[in-house]
């Protein structure tokens, strides 16, 4: 998601969306915690620590040492151990992830990958999880390890402008793993709702659809499943409009109840040859753009065409507060070195005329406070005032 288009796009799938009756929390409010508990996190990864010492050489003997020297077996979970432990095991090569749960405690918990072998965690978690590996590369994984997903879309948004894929150096030995995870289809709807790769026909809004002819991956409770990137997005005939495209199929992709929808490869692009009738022409899109004439937009373009009595139409641009909004000319090519020769000299006049008022306007002024001052200091000298 970008800035910007708003800040609504960020919850606008949200609709796992649940508000505490005992403290009603703003969205902005929500997504500032998830900043600021991650901001945190990301601090204490890089914050100085003193590595103990380990005199074996073996990988696996290293990895035992480390773990019986930070990891409480009655709390497994501690979130200041586990960060020791991860930036213990960064320090003696030992690849693994430190994963962060957004909860109460941040609850964390670690995988590492030990002579090829991966020590896997099998618990799951309330609330959103993301993991920070060895080689600082961070990715959301609350797909596989969440039970509840709260703020899952507010929380992608935060963890999106904290990646810094700069720093990864390696690849990482995680992949495969990543891979087979990905491969398991989720086990209920909510988890097909928030899966980076699988998805369900029935769950998408009414704009979107699954493009045509494309594999079924798998079914669930007799549903077909399709992979996520296959996702299409339909729009309206005056959606594509004013994206300089007109509808070319008779017949809509789909139809949500009076709403006709078509997907792109049922559009081409608009030609518009000339001026059309009218003094008013659309101006959404470049295709709007008549192909031998040329858009010229300039607070005195429509009064410079008037004066040439040039050939020329008013461009709409949409509604503002509910009014029409129109912006700009469209002109022929032809005459375009003669509109913007003229348009030159007719703006400088208006500079000068302007600037000439502003100076006249301030010796006015003078003039008045000039006045002003005279007349009191006359009303001074008869009252006797003369100091």
């Amino acid at each position: 998601m970008s800035s910007d288009e708003g800040w609504e796009e960020v919850f606008e799938n949200d609709i796992s969306l649940k508000i505490d009756s005992k403290e009603v929390k703003t969205r902005r409010e929500i997504m500032f915690d998830i900043a600021k508990w991650m901001m945190k996190i990301y601090l204490d990864i890089f914050e100085d620590f003193d590595v103990p010492e380990v005199s074996e050489t073996i990988d696996y003997n290293i990895k035992r040492q480390l773990t019986n020297k930070f990891v409480d077996k009655d709390d497994p979970n501690n979130y200041n151990n586990n960060l020791k432990l991860f930036k213990s095991f960064k320090y003696y090569g030992i690849f693994s992830r430190i994963y962060f749960v957004f909860n109460k405690n941040t609850t964390s918990f670690i995988e590492t990958c030990v002579n090829n072998k991966i020590i896997e965690n099998k618990e799951k978690w309330n609330g959103c999880v993301f993991y920070i590996d060895t080689n600082f590369e961070i990715e959301d994984y609350s797909w596989h390890f969440s039970r509840n997903i709260k703020h899952h879309s507010i929380f992608l948004y935060v963890l999106d402008k904290l990646k810094n894929t700069d720093l990864k150096v390696k690849e990482s030995p995680f992949f495969e793993l990543d891979r087979n995870r990905l491969k398991i289809l989720p086990s209920s709807l909510s988890k097909f709702l928030k899966h980076p790769l699988y998805v369900l026909q029935s769950q998408l809004r009414y704009n979107l659809s699954i493009c045509p002819k494309r594999p079924v991956c798998g079914y669930f409770k007799g549903e077909p499943v399709f992979l996520r990137k296959n996702i299409i997005k339909l729009k309206t005939q005056s959606q594509f409009y004013k994206l300089g495209k007109e509808i070319v199929s008779e017949k809509p992709f789909k139809t949500h109840g009076d709403i006709k929808l078509y997907s792109e490869y049922q559009t081409k692009d608009i030609v518009i040859e000339d001026m059309r009738e009218g003094y008013t022409q659309d101006y959404f899109h470049e295709n709007h753009v008549p192909r031998n004439c040329i858009f010229i937009e300039n607070e005195y373009s429509e009064q410079v065409c008037k004066i040439l009595n040039l050939e020329h139409r008013r461009c709409f641009r949409g509604f503002k507060r509910s009014l029409p909004f129109h912006s700009g000319v469209f002109i022929y090519k032809k005459d375009a070195f003669l509109f913007s020769n003229f348009l030159f000299e007719y703006s400088e006049n208006i500079r000068r005329a302007h600037e000439n008022e502003r100076k006249l306007e301030a010796l006015n002024n003078w003039r008045k406070i000039f006045k002003t001052v005279t007349k009191f200091l006359e009303i001074r000298k008869k009252l006797g005032l003369t100091e």
